[in-house]
């Protein structure tokens, strides 16, 4: 998943992704300060460690086991529904 903070001032952001029935095993980024994960009742949760820049980009990585899907069944960032899942 490729995080982009399209506004005009640095943000820090907060990723939900839903596996109903998955584990998570890792989450991590590439290329900025590691924010804190939770998973419970079949939703991941991450938040950011440091503010993105605008117009900056930041992978988050993740590993679930046993979800039965390859993709969530929801993905918001901040609220808003993910764009390209």
């Amino acid at each position: 998943m490729l995080l982009v903070n399209k506004g005009d001032q640095r943000s820090g952001w907060t990723v939900t992704l839903s596996f109903p029935r998955g584990r998570l095993v890792a989450a991590w980024v590439d290329g900025a300060e590691q924010g804190t994960a939770s998973f419970a009742d079949g939703v991941f949760t991450y938040r950011s460690g440091v503010d993105l820049a605008p117009g900056a980009s930041v992978p988050l990585r993740f590993h679930f086991e046993k979800t039965g899907t390859t993709r969530p069944t929801s993905c918001t960032v901040d609220g808003t529904e993910c764009s390209g899942r």
